[in-house]
């Protein structure tokens, strides 16, 4: 992705060179242009020249995109051009938002944004005031998207060269979804069916995939009116997380409260806003936060969402690495566990979603650090991909205690629980002195009616070890920092993250089961729909 930011004025110089374009980008994939700045095409000089009949430079259009994909502008303003303010040609997947755009006067052939031979083009909460066309749709030109643009006081949306000449039919103040050249579709669709995941009773014991139903409803696509900041978001990636067992039993004395039988499940999900009434959330952006386990999401809580304003990693990262699975193990191991240099650290289920960035926040910490899986192709996923110094397979290993002290003969420091059980016994007769351990799951017990307490908690006094709990809602203040410091290392190759992908919200039941079974290898992602 290429940045440009202009926080002051651009002025274009009075000749042209020959060329119709000021500012152009061609062939070019990834551009975003932001700042609140201001280019200033001069055109008064030129049409004032052009009243005054002497002979004049060329016209240029102030800003062009040609043979180009993945365009978003915001926040830009364009005074005075020569010609056409905007111009986006032959492009694909481009997002206008925010624009203000001033023309000379009446001058003619100043539109203020021309689209033309392009696909995927979202115009959104624009101001255009020129003396032509307010945008100018030209031939080949598909799912379009023009919203809450105030057009004036020329001959506003205009298809082919409608509104220039007396007589043709000009339009303004419309909203459009899926344009063609050949005609506007100027009905939204109010009401669309919605494949949805619906828990059915309560659940006992070990999640089965009977437990859940797949349904179809119908939903509104537009933001319901009356309530104020509501967004509407068709859903593209579902996060499949423990703590959601946690929520499909009858009880109400947690931190977060019960799924109800017969409605939709919630999790973390990232999203992209189809309509809006809340001006902090544009159509066409793309949030995460919880929403529904369903195609599309009325969501009224907006106050938990996050933009999404980072494009060059994985859409689907953003409920992994850079989303509550990756705060928890940043959250968990800097600050619970209260890490030193030289540390021996034990993780369990080391592969999943939280596991496997703690490991590899430890060796980058300068710790020694082991972990645990439930598999041979996961425990060589800890060795080779993700740099764990040791790996073992629990389920081979007779005597958990035994297995920890011949990888920890000097003892654990640092114990990262994800299991509970027989696994956290095991590590608290093998903790060192001053040892802490951040419990931060227990899906072992998930999985049984009759969950077993810890039989070995005396440790915690002989060796004065500190175990905590923790959720990371509760250190929220702490994401600022979290979300750079990850980027960074990702993007630097110092850290890598596995997914586990299942495609299409019908898997998303045994998907989600698959997490208490050790199916996954991964952090466990559902794909709803890639766009």
């Amino acid at each position: 992705m290429i940045k440009f930011l202009i926080q002051g004025t651009l002025v274009a110089p009075s000749g042209s060179g020959g060329s119709d374009q000021w500012i152009a980008f061609s062939g070019v994939d990834g551009v975003s242009i932001s700042g609140g700045g201001t280019i200033d095409g001069g055109g008064s000089r030129l049409w004032a020249c052009k009243l005054a009949g002497r002979s004049c430079p060329r016209g240029t259009s102030s800003l062009t995109f040609v043979n180009s994909k993945n365009i978003a502008v915001d926040g830009l303003t364009s005074i005075d051009s020569k010609l056409f303010h905007i111009v986006v040609l032959r492009c694909q997947n481009v997002k206008l938002s925010r624009v203000n755009i001033v023309a000379s006067g009446n001058s003619p052939n100043t539109d203020g944004i021309h689209v033309q031979m392009s696909t995927g083009v979202d115009i959104l909460q624009a101001n255009i005031r020129t003396g032509d066309d307010c945008i100018s749709v030209g031939p080949g030109t598909a799912h379009l998207w023009i919203e809450r643009v105030f057009c004036g006081p020329g001959h506003g949306i205009s298809i082919g060269s409608l509104g220039r000449a007396q007589g043709q039919r000009a339009q303004s103040s419309c909203k459009y979804a899926n344009g063609v050249a050949s005609g506007l579709n100027r009905e939204r669709k109010e009401m669309v069916r919605n494949k949805q995941v619906v828990l059915k009773e309560f659940v006992v014991g070990a999640p089965k995939e009977t437990d859940m139903e797949i349904r179809q409803g119908k939903v509104s696509l537009r933001a319901p009116t009356g309530v104020e900041g509501a967004i509407v978001v068709k859903n593209l990636y579902l996060s499949c997380d423990p703590y959601m067992r946690g929520r499909m039993r009858d009880y109400s004395d947690s931190y977060i409260p019960p799924f109800q039988p017969g409605s939709v499940i919630e999790g973390f999900g990232v999203a992209k806003v189809v309509d809006s009434t809340n001006p902090n959330f544009c159509v066409g952006d793309y949030i995460t936060g919880l929403t529904g386990w369903e195609e599309y999401s009325t969501i009224v809580r907006t106050e938990q969402l996050r933009k999404i304003e980072v494009f060059d990693v994985p859409l689907s990262y953003h409920v992994g690495l850079l989303g509550m699975t990756g705060f928890t193990a940043y959250v968990g191991f800097y600050e619970i566990c209260a890490p030193k240099k030289g540390d021996y650290v034990f993780v369990s289920a080391a592969s999943g979603a939280v596991g496997q960035l703690v490991g590899q926040l430890a060796k980058l910490h300068g710790c020694y650090v082991v972990g645990s899986a439930g598999s041979a192709q996961k425990v060589d996923l800890l060795k080779n991909k993700l740099g764990f110094d040791e790996a073992f397979n629990y389920k081979e290993e007779p005597d958990l205690t035994e297995a920890l002290r011949s990888y920890f003969p000097k003892g654990i420091d640092i114990y990262f629980d994800n299991v509970g059980g027989a696994m956290l016994d095991a590590a608290l007769l093998n903790m060192r002195v001053h040892g802490r351990v951040a419990v931060c799951g227990m899906v072992s017990q998930h999985a049984v009616s009759d969950p077993k307490g810890i039989s070995n908690l005396y440790t915690l006094v002989m060796k004065r070890i500190r175990m905590e709990g923790f959720i990371q809602s509760d250190y929220l203040h702490l994401f600022p920092k979290f979300l750079p410091t990850i980027i960074d290392l990702y993007k630097q190759g110092r850290i890598v993250y596995i997914e586990d992908m299942n495609e299409g919200l019908e898997n998303g039941p045994a998907a989600f089961v698959g997490l208490f079974t050790g199916n996954n290898v991964g952090k466990q992602v559902v794909c709803v729909s890639r766009e």
